[in-house]
Order: C-alpha cells, then sequence, then structure tokens
C-alpha cells in the first residue's frame, strides 16, 4: 500500500485504491480550502524489537480470520477477507462474525501468541468497519467538502485501531484528541502503528497557528521527544520521480 502511494500518487488529489490485486477506484480533488498538519511523534516503531509479538499478532489475527471464514463460506484458499465479505450474503458483518464466534482456541504460530474467538470477531469487525463503510465513507465526505462527516469517520477509524488493531501507544492516541480540541476537522494516526505518525485536516488558512498550537502543546506534555519530533504543513503531491 505504501508503494503504490509513493508511485501513484499525484498533485492536490487523493487516491482510493483497493488491493490483492492493486486497483484504482476513485480519484478525489483535494479541497482546496484544507491542508494536512502532520506530527511526527517521535516514538520509533520499534516493529523489530519489542513490539515484534504485537506487530504480528495484527497480522497474525487477520490471516486466521480470513482462513476460518472461508473455510466456512468455501471460498477457494489463499483468498482474501474482502473476498470473504463479498461472498457472505446480504449480512457480511454478522454472518462472519458468528462463523469466528464458533471458533476453537488455537496458536497463531510465527510468534503471534495464541487466540480465542473473541480475538478473532475483534480484528474482523476492525477490518470490515474500516474497508467497508468509513474509507468510502470518508471518501464521499471528502470529495463533497462534509468536514463534520469526515472528522467523525476519521474518528471511528481511530477508535478501531486502538481498540480492534491495538497498534496505537500513548502518543498517537493523544495528538488526535489534542488536534480535535484545537479545531482540526479530521485527525488521525496512520502507518503500522506502535509510534509513528499522526495527521490533522484544518482550513489552509489556520495551517501555521494551528500547526504551532499543536506542536506546543506536545512537547509540553511530552517533553522527551522536544529534539525528535517534528510537525509540519503538507498538501498531496505528485509521486516519486527520476532527477
Amino acid at each position: 500500500e505504501d508503494h503504490t502511494a509513493i508511485m501513484a500518487c499525484k498533485k492536490q488529489v487523493v487516491h482510493l485504491f483497493s488491493f490483492c490485486p492493486t486497483r484504482l477506484e476513485q480519484i478525489i480533488t483535494f479541497p482546496s480550502s484544507w491542508a494536512f498538519v502532520v506530527a511526527s511523534s517521535g516514538v520509533i516503531a520499534d516493529k523489530t524489537g519489542t513490539k515484534l509479538h504485537d506487530y504480528n499478532r495484527a497480522a497474525l489475527l487477520g490471516r486466521k480470520a480470513c482462513e476460518v471464514a472461508a473455510a466456512a463460506l468455501s471460498i477457494p484458499q489463499p483468498t482474501t477477507l474482502a473476498a470473504c465479505v463479498r461472498g457472505a450474503g446480504e449480512d457480511p458483518l454478522g454472518r462472519i462474525k458468528t462463523i469466528l464466534s464458533e471458533t476453537a482456541e488455537g496458536d497463531l504460530g510465527t510468534g503471534g501468541g495464541t487466540y480465542g474467538p473473541g480475538d478473532l470477531v475483534r480484528r474482523f469487525e476492525q477490518f470490515y468497519h474500516e474497508s467497508e463503510i468509513i474509507i468510502p465513507g470518508a471518501a464521499a465526505a471528502m470529495a463533497a467538502e462534509d468536514g463534520a462527516r469526515l472528522g467523525a469517520l476519521v474518528a471511528e477509524s481511530q477508535r478501531w485501531s486502538d481498540e480492534g488493531l491495538k497498534n496505537i501507544v500513548e502518543e498517537t492516541r493523544w495528538l488526535p484528541a489534542e488536534a480535535t480540541k484545537l479545531g482540526s476537522i479530521a485527525a488521525s494516526a496512520f502507518g503500522a502503528g506502535f509510534g509513528g505518525s499522526v495527521w490533522a485536516i484544518v482550513n489552509h488558512s489556520d495551517a501555521i497557528q494551528f500547526r504551532d498550537a499543536w506542536r506546543d502543546a506536545y512537547t509540553s506534555s511530552f517533553p522527551q521527544w522536544l529534539t525528535t519530533c517534528e510537525f509540519f504543513i503538507m498538501k498531496p503531491g505528485d509521486a516519486v520521480s527520476e532527477l
């Protein structure tokens, strides 16, 4: 997904892609009156060290949920959770949750630890809400320049990341909440989690004031990241190119 964005992005637009296979679904003009403010928290996502177990577990729970759902729905493997949703009939959320809730406990292997049916249900719910509800809804809200709707959907995405993926740390939980207090249109952590960065969308005319206030509040609350955090303003730009 990161590679697709790096290679395919274009100035002043937001692309909606689906994956497996990679497919462009929609191109949305980013509102000219909005801007992104990005906060790099200074927290390094140690995915090959202390966070290796948690990182693997989030991925492996998704894979196991897919395997269980596909077997029950008679969908040939290998496949994806998206394919399971498409093959689950009129109520895919309810049907797949029922399938997963009846699964026996097991071991994920590869350092992922053990799991129970509740773990699989929660992981699937996060996937379903993010992919089937939040992303399409956020794209429509951005296209309509409906900041209130976009903000509500992005806040829901942040909540599911925290409760479903469990890849949010204290700093990347605090930053979106503080951005909302400061008047952002929408704000969320992004990337693989366990550290990293947060974006906020604000009115372009307020971007500098917002960035400075956000940074000052963050470094006051988390002074240990004073010298390593970074806050900057941006708009969607062109893809990587040869110089």
